[in-house]
C-alpha cells in the first residue's frame, strides 16, 4: 500500500518493489529537509520535517503516504498516496502573538492502526483518522480526514505526550495552577462631609472622564472584534479547500473564477440579452 513511499520502485513493471528489507534513503519531497519525527500505522506513515536557516527552523512541515481509507493521512480526502505528500492543515503553523514568527513545533507524534495524534509545544494536540471504536475521543464514530484540534484540555491542562494503541488513544497532561480570580474593585465610600464639599464642576468633570473612558473602551472592543472577523474571513473553510482540491484532481487545473454573486450573474444575463436584441434589430433594419 506504499506506506514506505519510493513510488518509482513500487511501480517498476519489470521488478516492482513491494517490500524493502534494508534501510533505504528517501528523497523527493524530503530532500534538503531535517526529519525530526516519524510514526507509522498499519499501512501508512507520517513524517515531521523542518526547513532550517542558520541552524534555526523557519518552517515545520508534515508529510504522509500510504493507505488513506479512513483519512489517516490527514489530507482532506480518502485517496491513497504512493509518495510523501504535504499535510497542509498541520504544516507551517505559527504563533500569531510571537513577534519573531517562530514556527510551532510538534513535540510528539503517534499513529495507531488507522488514526494519528500530534502534540504541539504550546500545550494542545490534534487528532485525525479512523474513529470506529471512538479512539479520537470526540464522542463520535465517524472518521476525520483532516487534523482537528482537541479542546478538552485547553483551559486547565498542558498536553505533554500522546500515545496511540491499535484502536485506542491516551493523552498525558500537566495540570496548570488555578487561574487567579479577577480582583473586585473596591467600592468608593462617600461621607456626608465629602458630599457637601464636592462642587457641581467637580462632579461634571468626573462624569465626563468616566464617559470618555467608556467610549474609548467601546471603540477598542469594536476594533478588536473587526480584526477577529477579518481573521476568520481570511481563513478558507474546509469545504472550500476540499472543493478546490477535488476540482484540481478531476480536471487537472485550478478552478476558474465563477459567477458566485447573484448581482454579477444578473448583469451578465442582462448584457447578453441586450446584445441579442441589438442583433435582431440590426437584422430587421436590413
Amino acid at each position: 500500500m506504499q506506506q514506505l513511499s519510493n513510488a518509482e520502485a513500487f511501480m517498476d513493471p519489470d521488478n516492482p518493489s513491494h517490500a524493502i528489507f534494508t534501510p533505504a534513503l528517501l528523497s523527493g519531497e524530503l530532500e534538503g529537509k531535517f526529519v525530526v519525527n516519524a510514526a507509522c500505522g498499519e499501512e501508512h506513515s507520517v513524517v515531521v520535517a523542518q526547513e532550517r536557516r542558520d541552524g534555526k527552523p523557519v518552517k515545520e512541515l508534515v508529510y504522509a503516504c500510504g493507505n488513506n481509507l479512513k483519512g489517516q493521512l490527514g489530507i482532506n480526502r480518502s485517496s491513497h498516496l504512493q509518495d510523501f505528500t504535504l499535510v497542509e492543515d498541520l504544516s507551517e503553523m505559527y504563533d500569531g502573538l510571537d513577534e519573531h514568527q517562530r514556527p510551532l513545533h510538534i513535540t510528539h507524534l503517534s499513529c495507531g492502526k488507522r488514526h494519528c495524534l500530534a502534540a504541539l509545544d504550546f500545550g494542545a494536540f490534534f487528532f485525525w483518522g479512523d474513529n470506529e471504536s471512538g479512539q479520537l475521543g470526540n464522542r463520535k464514530r465517524s472518521f476525520v480526514e483532516s487534523p482537528f484540534p482537541k479542546r478538552k484540555f485547553e483551559l486547565n491542562h498542558n498536553v505533554e505526550n500522546v500515545v496511540c494503541g491499535l484502536n485506542s488513544s491516551a493523552v498525558i497532561v500537566e495540570a496548570l495552577p488555578p487561574r487567579p480570580k479577577k480582583k473586585k474593585y473596591q467600592k468608593r465610600v462617600l461621607t456626608l462631609d465629602d458630599i457637601r464639599s464636592m462642587s457641581e464642576d467637580r462632579i461634571k468633570q468626573e462624569n465626563e472622564a468616566k464617559l470618555a473612558a467608556a467610549k474609548r473602551k467601546a471603540a477598542d472592543d469594536e476594533e478588536k472584534e473587526k480584526e477577529e472577523i477579518a481573521a476568520l474571513q481570511r481563513r478558507v473553510p474546509m469545504q472550500e479547500r476540499f472543493r478546490k482540491k477535488w476540482h484540481q484532481l478531476t480536471f487537472g487545473h485550478s478552478e476558474r473564477e465563477t459567477w458566485n454573486d447573484a448581482s454579477k450573474r444578473r448583469e451578465a444575463l442582462k448584457q447578453i440579452t441586450e446584445e441579442k436584441n441589438k442583433e435582431k434589430e440590426d437584422k430587421g433594419e436590413k
